[in-house]
C-alpha cells in the first residue's frame, strides 16, 4: 500500500484499543502513554490501521518529541516522515521555539536534531524530567521571543488541556461500567421475568 494515502491526525479516546497494540509492539509503557492521549498522533490507512504514531508533549513554547512507534519496520521511515510533517504544523500552530527527543534513529538527525549541549540543557522543561538523558535538541525561532511570564502562562495552559484530557479517560472509563452495569441490570431483570413466567405457566398446567 501507498503510505501516502495515509492520514495524520490527533489520537482520540476511540483509537486507544489499536494504539495500546502498537505501544506493546514497541514496548512502550502503556498505561502512562495512555494518560497523555491528546499529545499523540497517528499515521492510519484509509482500512483503520495505525501505521505509526508519536507524541507531542508541550511544555511553554517548547515540545518534546517521544514515543514512536511502528506497525511495520519496512515502512517505518516513509510513515515517520508523515508524522514529522505532521508535528512541524503543530510546533509553528503551538508558536514553539524549540523542539526535543530522545528518540535514536538517524533520521531524527537527518531532521536537524543534534546532541545537547550542557548549555542547552539549562532550556530543558521540568516537565519532560530525565535531564540526565541523552537528549537531542531542535532550535526553531528565536527563544527570546517569549518572556518568563508568557512562558509560564503557556505551560499552566498547556498542562490544563493534559489535566482535562486525563480527566476525559477517567470519565469514559467510569460510563463504560457504568453501561456494563445497566446492561447487566437489564439482562437480570428479564431473567428474572422469565423465570416467573416459566414459574407460573408451570403452576397453571398442574392445575
Amino acid at each position: 500500500m501507498n503510505v501516502m494515502e495515509c492520514t495524520v491526525r490527533r489520537a482520540n479516546l476511540d483509537d486507544l484499543p489499536a494504539l495500546k497494540g502498537l505501544w506493546e509492539i514497541a514496548r512502550l509503557p502503556v498505561i502512562e502513554l495512555e494518560k497523555h492521549l491528546t499529545e499523540v498522533q497517528v499515521a492510519a490507512r484509509p482500512d483503520g490501521v495505525f501505521l505509526g504514531a508519536i507524541a507531542l508533549r508541550v511544555a511553554g513554547s517548547q515540545g518534546w518529541l517521544h514515543s514512536e512507534a511502528f506497525y511495520s519496520l519496512e515502512q517505518s521511515e516513509a510513515v515517520r516522515r508523515l508524522l514529522w510533517e505532521r508535528v512541524q504544523v503543530l510546533a509553528r500552530n503551538h508558536g514553539l521555539t524549540r523542539l526535543w527527543t530522545r528518540e535514536r534513529d538517524p533520521f531524527w538527525s537527518g531532521a536537524g536534531f543534534r546532541q545537547a549541549t550542557a548549555e542547552d540543557l539549562k532550556r530543558l522543561p521540568a516537565a519532560f524530567g530525565q535531564p540526565q538523558a541523552e537528549w537531542h535538541t531542535l532550535p526553531l525561532q528565536a527563544e527570546t521571543a517569549l518572556t518568563p511570564a508568557l512562558e509560564k502562562e503557556l505551560e499552566l495552559f498547556h498542562l490544563a488541556e493534559q489535566q482535562d484530557a486525563q480527566r476525559l479517560i477517567r470519565q469514559a472509563g467510569i460510563l463504560k461500567w457504568v453501561v456494563v452495569l445497566i446492561a447487566v441490570g437489564f439482562l437480570g431483570a428479564a431473567l428474572a421475568l422469565l423465570v416467573n413466567i416459566f414459574t407460573r405457566s408451570r403452576g397453571r398446567r398442574r392445575r
